[in-house]
């Protein structure tokens, strides 16, 4: 049971605008939404939940890569298999924004670069990073589970997530000019959001047309292959 049911509904509505944002107003829904989760004690008991044994330090030296690959001029950023790891990840990130240690304006081309834009960059930043936390909180507070327990339930599409966060790091260590590591970015991110969704018909979809940028410049090995074996399962 919650204790406060409509703090928590304001949070994540709160959050459903963060996710649906432009660029220029992000810092203060991010600040907004910190406060409102401070001022919750459903959502400070997820938080403290799946943080207590959350090792940041490791976590954002191994999900925010710069350079994404050697001679990459951008960086690259990854979330966590587990749904409480993803939680506690964006969390702790949000954190980060809010306070200094990282500037909205120098993180978003750093680590979600998008053709030199801002608006790009952050609507990247939030289908990868926003919507899954938004998305894994509503579940949590609105299933049969309620709070910290549903935060750190099995995702489904774990597995994936992991076969997709190996698959990036192997894409990585190819030669791709420019535009086309572009390609691939909005492959992966869209497979992404699509597991994070449970959206497994989108899914398949987007891994069919992944397949192909593989196959355009012998990108196919035994990796992908179990790759695209698994996407066939779900």
């Amino acid at each position: 049971m919650l204790k406060d049911q409509r703090s928590v509904e304001k949070f994540l509505g709160t959050l459903t605008e963060l996710v649906e944002s432009k660029y220029s107003a992000a810092e203060g829904l991010i600040r907004r939404a910190l406060e409102e989760l401070a001022e919750s004690p459903d959502l400070r008991e997820a938080m403290e939940a799946v943080t207590r044994d959350f090792d940041y330090p490791v976590a954002r030296a191994r999900y925010l890569r710069y350079p994404a690959s050697k001679g990459a001029l951008h960086g690259a950023a990854y979330l966590p298999v587990e749904r409480s790891e993803i939680v506690a990840f964006v969390f702790c990130l949000l954190m980060d924004l809010d306070g200094g240690t990282f500037v909205l304006a120098d993180f978003l081309p750093k680590y979600f670069y998008v053709d030199g834009s801002y608006t790009a960059a952050y609507q990247r930043f939030a289908d990868r990073m926003l919507r899954p936390f938004r998305d894994i909180l509503r579940d949590a507070f609105s299933g049969e589970q309620e709070g910290p327990a549903a935060a750190g339930a099995q995702e489904p599409y774990s597995g994936f997530l992991s076969m997709l966060s190996a698959e990036s790091e192997r894409l990585a260590t190819f030669s791709l000019r420019e535009e086309e590591r572009r390609a691939a970015g909005v492959l992966v991110d869209g497979m992404h959001a699509a597991a994070t969704g449970r959206d497994a018909a989108m899914l398949r979809a987007l891994a069919e047309g992944y397949r192909y940028f593989l196959r355009y410049f012998g990108g196919e090995d035994e990796r992908s292959e179990a790759f695209f074996r698994y996407v066939a399962s779900l």
